[in-house]
């Protein structure tokens, strides 16, 4: 942290398509899918940052309210070649 909270966050707008800092377990699924959706829609980089306090907050059933429509745009085979190059 910088200056105050949300320092990072305005740096990284001036370079990224989308940002979002989650600070909100009932929230912070929709805004990963907007995030997400938004870097695979332009092919641009986006900025997501987790608050130290929710790292081991369970995020509630919200499976019916979130589009996660960049799930059907992973071409499966560019996946499994990007994880191999990550050696997990």
């Amino acid at each position: 942290m910088v200056r105050d909270y949300e320092t990072q966050q305005r740096i990284f707008e001036h370079v990224t398509v989308a940002s979002t800092i989650l600070n909100n377990s009932t929230t912070a699924a929709a805004e990963i899918d907007r995030v997400l959706s938004t870097a695979f829609r332009h092919r641009r980089p986006v900025y997501i940052e987790l608050t130290r306090d929710l790292v081991s907050s369970p995020i509630p059933d919200i499976s019916a309210s979130v589009n996660y429509s960049y799930e059907e745009q992973i071409d499966p085979m560019t996946m499994a070649e990007s994880v191999e190059e990550l050696h997990i």
